[in-house]
C-alpha cells in the first residue's frame, strides 16, 4: 500500500510524492507540484483524508486528499503559521507567531472552537489549561511519542525529555548544533535534524547517541517517519530527500533511496495514497469550496452536549460564532 509524502518548500510550493513503504528502494515518484501560498510554506500536516498547509502569508489551506482538491482557507492568525497538527480527523490545531493556538473542528464549516494563549497542556474538549510548568527559557519545538507517556522539548542545541506521569526529566541531550526538527521513531528513540548534515538517533532513556545517519551535505531541515514500515524521511538544504530503513539494532540503519528535489524543503508530512490516481495535480479546476473564517478578537465555542465551563484568565471565554462566507469555484 503506497503512501504519499507531502513537502512544503521555501518557494511557496507543495510537492507530493508516492512511495511504497514496503519497497522504498523504488524511490519517490513525483505526483504533483502546486504553488499554494504567497509566502514560504512553514507547516504541513495530515489527518485522515485531510491535509493542511500554513505559511508566512498567515493563511491555512485545506485539502481533501481522496480527490486531491483544495476545500478551504482558514483566516484567523496574525502571524506566520509555524505548526499544524491533526487530532485524528476530528480536530486541527494551528500555531502562529502571534502566540496563539487555534483549535478547529474538521469538516463541515471548519468551526473555530477555541483560541488558546499561553504555553501549557490543554484539554481540547473544554479549552481549559490542565497543567503548566515554568521553563528556564522558551522552548522551540515539542514532540510526543505515540503512547503519550513522554515528550521532548528543544532549546537551541539541547533537548530535554520529560515523563508525563512523574514530571521528571528522563534525559538531557546536547546535540551540538541548532536543532531544526525532532521526531519519535520509536517509543524511546528520537531522530534529530540540525544544522549538521547528519541525522542523529538518541535514546530518550539514557540520552546516548545510538546512530549517526550520514549522507546529506547540508543542514537537515525536516524529518518524517512512517512508523508501521520503519521508514524515516529526511529533507536537507542540499535539496534532497533521503529515505532510511531503520534497522534493529539502529546503527545498521541504511539509506535506501535519495531523491533530488530542485528546491529546499521546510516541512513534511505523510498522507494516504489517493483513491483516484488519475487526479495527480491540485489545480484550480479541482477546487470546489473556499471557506473563509474572518479574523475575530476572540472565539470559543463548545459542542452542544457539553456545558460551558469557566476558562482560565489567559484564555478568552466569550463564545462568538465565527462568520464564514462560502464561494463556489467552477
Amino acid at each position: 500500500m503506497a503512501v504519499e509524502l507531502v513537502v512544503g518548500t521555501y518557494d511557496c510550493t507543495m510537492k507530493g510524492f508516492s512511495i511504497d513503504p514496503l519497497d522504498p528502494q523504488t524511490g519517490l515518484c513525483k505526483k504533483y507540484q502546486e504553488k499554494v501560498h504567497s509566502g514560504c510554506v512553514k507547516a504541513v500536516a495530515s489527518g485522515g483524508h485531510y491535509l493542511a498547509t500554513g505559511g508566512t502569508d498567515e493563511v491555512i489551506k485545506l485539502y481533501d486528499m481522496r480527490r486531491h482538491t483544495e476545500i478551504g482557507t482558514l483566516l484567523q492568525h496574525n502571524g506566520s503559521i509555524t505548526w499544524l497538527c491533526f487530532f485524528k480527523d476530528k480536530l486541527l490545531l494551528s500555531a502562529s507567531e502571534d502566540g496563539c493556538v487555534c483549535v478547529w473542528r474538521c469538516g463541515g464549516g471548519w468551526d473555530l472552537l477555541h483560541i488558546l494563549t499561553g504555553h501549557k497542556m490543554w484539554d481540547l474538549k473544554s479549552g481549559n489549561g490542565i497543567f503548566s510548568q515554568r521553563l528556564k527559557k522558551a522552548a522551540e519545538l515539542v514532540s510526543w511519542n505515540s503512547s503519550g507517556d513522554q515528550y521532548v522539548l528543544s532549546y537551541g542545541e539541547f533537548l530535554l525529555v520529560h515523563e508525563v506521569k512523574s514530571g521528571n526529566t528522563l534525559a538531557s541531550i546536547e546535540v551540538g548544533k541548532q536543532i531544526n526538527s525532532v521526531v519519535y521513531v520509536r517509543q524511546d528513540v528520537l531522530a534529530v535534524g540540525s544544522e549538521h548534515p547528519s541525522v542523529l538517533l538518541y535514546s530518550t532513556l539514557s540520552g546516548d547517541c545510538l546512530a549517526r545517519l550520514e549522507g546529506h551535505t547540508k543542514r537537515v531541515k525536516a524529518l518524517c517517519v512512517c512508523p508501521v514500515s520503519g521508514i524515516l524521511f529526511s529533507a536537507s538544504s542540499d535539496e534532497t530527500i533521503r529515505v532510511w530503513r531503520l534497522a534493529n539494532p539502529l546503527p545498521d540503519a541504511v539509506c535506501v533511496n535519495t531523491s533530488e528535489l530542485g528546491s529546499r524543503v521546510t516541512c513534511m508530512a505523510i498522507t494516504h495514497e489517493t483513491a483516484n490516481p488519475e487526479k495527480t495535480f491540485l489545480t484550480s479546476t479541482n477546487k470546489e469550496t473556499i471557506v473563509q473564517t474572518t479574523k475575530q478578537q476572540f472565539v470559543s465555542t463548545v459542542e452542544p452536549s457539553v456545558s460551558t465551563v469557566e476558562m482560565p484568565m489567559d484564555h478568552v471565554s466569550t463564545p462568538v460564532k465565527p462568520r464564514k462566507t462560502t464561494t463556489k469555484i467552477c
